[in-house]
């Protein structure tokens, strides 16, 4: 896990990683790929991306959380948390598995 240095005009320091997670939208459940995660949003890897806009629900192992869809690449979209992660939440979710 790296800070993002390729964007640093983001409000808040992204952290990469690569971890299985949900997102729910309307009546569809599907697995994605958590690529990297800040406090304030994340980006994923899905095959079958929701619409911009959306609201979706990312349901992650250590949390939960309501999002929009701020953008759409191939099957890369970049989420907008509703309501930010705690500094705890997101220290717990990317801690190494042995750390948990």
């Amino acid at each position: 896990m790296r800070l993002d240095e390729e964007h640093p005009q983001r409000r808040t320091a992204r952290l990469k990683l690569f971890e299985p997670a949900e997102m729910r939208h309307g009546t569809q459940v599907q697995r994605v790929h958590l690529l990297d995660l800040s406090v304030a949003g994340a980006l994923l890897h899905t095959t079958e991306p929701p619409e911009a806009g959306s609201t979706v629900m990312l349901v992650c192992p250590k949390f939960t959380r309501m999002a929009k869809v701020a953008w759409i690449k191939e099957r890369r979209i970049g989420l907008s948390f509703i309501r930010t992660l705690g500094k705890a939440e997101l220290a717990e979710t990317i801690s190494p598995p042995a750390a948990r």
